[in-house]
């Protein structure tokens, strides 16, 4: 189990951030110069990124999340967990889920 072995692809990770490092900059360079000519840039990429986030997968429901882990790794203790706890079917973030089923609440 652990210690996993170092393979290729854990070294070629440094390269593959520092590319995104610099992508990063270079389109943050362009949207700030196109944001201070046009100003309706500004408030556009902020309902993009919003728009992004929604789709990512922070929030899914939990039975998806089981549902992957299932398919994925098929004898894990994840994969046989009981998704009772979960009452809602609307989406979730991952700290309501964690307060939820400790039954405290940092709200």
């Amino acid at each position: 189990m652990f210690p996993q072995p170092l393979h290729w692809t854990a070294i070629a990770a440094i390269p593959a951030l520092f590319l995104i490092a610099i992508n990063a900059v270079w389109v943050s360079l362009v949207f700030g110069i196109l944001s201070t000519r046009y100003r309706d840039i500004s408030p556009l990429l902020g309902s993009i990124v919003q728009l992004l986030f929604f789709m990512t997968p922070i929030i899914w429901t939990e039975q998806t999340l089981v549902a992957r882990a299932t398919k994925a790794a098929p004898g894990s203790p994840r994969s046989t967990r009981s998704t009772t706890s979960s009452t809602s079917s609307g989406p979730r973030c991952s700290a309501a889920t964690s307060s939820s089923t400790t039954g405290s609440s940092s709200w």
